[in-house]
């Protein structure tokens, strides 16, 4: 019995997001919210999940209301299955070889790269993007065939 909050005050703390809606729908056993990883405030949505069904509706007919200092308007509508998006992974990557990897150390190598995907298949090329001189912290892992990229896909991270 979850909702998605969008407009949630940038200046309010997971407690008050969870004060808000128990007062207004019920009682409220979770709330997600992410922060900004510097300032550790809210990034403006979060996930309110509720003990009962009525309490849930009472959360959707709350959608528009205006809330916080500034006046913020709070878009609520009910929450997407975990992985709920668009088109499925292997319709997506159907004929594809290549991989965009993120997230990579400044000085990971080629070689590095190569030895975390040689059990997915035949890599033919890795590309790491520098800028003056230094690793971007990307890179792009071309494997011989799609089925290379489905079983890297599918790795665990």
């Amino acid at each position: 019995f979850t909702v998605f909050v969008d407009g949630v005050p940038y200046d309010w703390s997971l407690d008050q997001i969870r004060q808000h809606f128990a007062e207004q729908c019920g009682d409220v056993t979770d709330v997600r919210a992410p922060t900004w990883q510097d300032s550790g405030r809210l990034r403006g949505y979060a996930h309110v999940s509720f003990s009962s069904l009525k309490a849930r509706e009472k959360a959707l007919k709350l959608d528009g209301s205006k809330v916080g200092k500034k006046g913020r308007y709070l878009k609520i509508e009910p929450a997407k299955a975990a992985g709920a998006g668009g088109k499925s992974l292997t319709q997506d990557i159907e004929g594809k070889r290549r991989l965009f990897v993120k997230n990579l150390p400044y000085d990971a190598s080629e070689e590095d790269i190569a030895g975390l995907f040689k059990k997915c298949g035949k890599v033919v090329e890795i590309r790491i993007p520098h800028h003056a001189g230094r690793s971007k912290g990307f890179a792009y892992v071309e494997f011989a065939k799609p089925e290379g990229l489905k079983a890297a896909m599918e790795m665990e991270p």
